[in-house]
């Protein structure tokens, strides 16, 4: 687990301790070096380092926000001091939003992708805000698993499920976890969960024994059926063309 803090000089500290952070720069360099970025403020006013060539960076550096209707929704259900998780929270857009709006809220990210993790850091560190980042995918079994990962023009389609017909950069050990582990562990249970996990969701959501009142999720109309099927007593709403809301009844 990498821990940021919001010290005065904005330092990193690695409760896994040195050789965690090491992990992640190997795998960078295996996969590729990190693309160039800019640094542009989002409608919030937070400063993120952005790859004008991908695809949520050239969203954000145009229009300042990413899925403004998804973090609108989170937002208007999480409970003033709440825990949040974002599994899939890539660089950083809603997980950081909402810890600056939020700062009651406890953020506790998932992001086991090398690139997009380490981005997330440095985005984190721009703003000083701190947040708990798990370098773990969420699924229903604990282990590793082969993660294909995209560097270029789109980091968000990396996935433990990887779509058909898509092209993928390379691919990463990384290590996988059931949610209900952590929680026995000592991680703080979510009020509310966020995932996008490109086709993942399913295995991810068969990790908890029981659901947060409220998860946010990204999905086609195939998989709703079939998280529909597995979140028995919900009721589910879509929020924009890819994204929907479960909440309990």
């Amino acid at each position: 687990m990498f821990t940021l803090g919001a010290a005065a000089e904005l330092a990193l500290r690695v409760s896994a301790g040195r050789r965690g952070a090491h992990t992640v720069q190997r795998v960078i360099g295996k996969i590729g070096s990190m693309p160039p970025t800019v640094r542009v403020r989002s409608e919030h006013g937070l400063l993120f380092a952005l790859d004008p060539a991908a695809v949520m960076d050239s969203e954000m550096i145009r229009t300042g926000s990413y899925e403004p209707e998804v973090l609108k929704t989170v937002l208007k259900l999480l409970p003033q001091n709440g825990v949040f998780w974002d599994i899939g929270a890539n660089i950083g857009v809603h997980s950081l939003t909402i810890r600056y709006l939020c700062p009651h809220v406890t953020v506790i990210s998932f992001e086991p992708a090398p690139h997009p993790g380490a981005r997330l850091i440095e985005n984190a560190r721009l703003n000083g805000l701190c947040l708990d980042l798990w370098p773990v995918a969420l699924s229903d079994s604990n282990g590793y698993a082969e993660m294909a990962v995209n560097v270029t023009t789109n980091s968000g389609i990396s996935s433990l499920s990887p779509w058909p017909g898509s092209k993928y950069d390379g691919t990463t050990r990384v290590r996988v976890e059931r949610a209900d582990d952590l929680i026995a562990t000592g991680l703080l249970r979510p009020d509310i969960v966020k995932l996008d996990i490109e086709g993942h969701e399913l295995a991810a959501l068969r990790g908890f024994s029981s659901f947060p009142k409220a998860i946010v999720f990204e999905s086609t109309i195939d998989s709703v059926r079939k998280i529909a099927q597995l979140l028995s007593g919900y009721s589910i709403q879509p929020i924009d063309s890819r994204n929907y809301i479960a909440l309990r009844s």
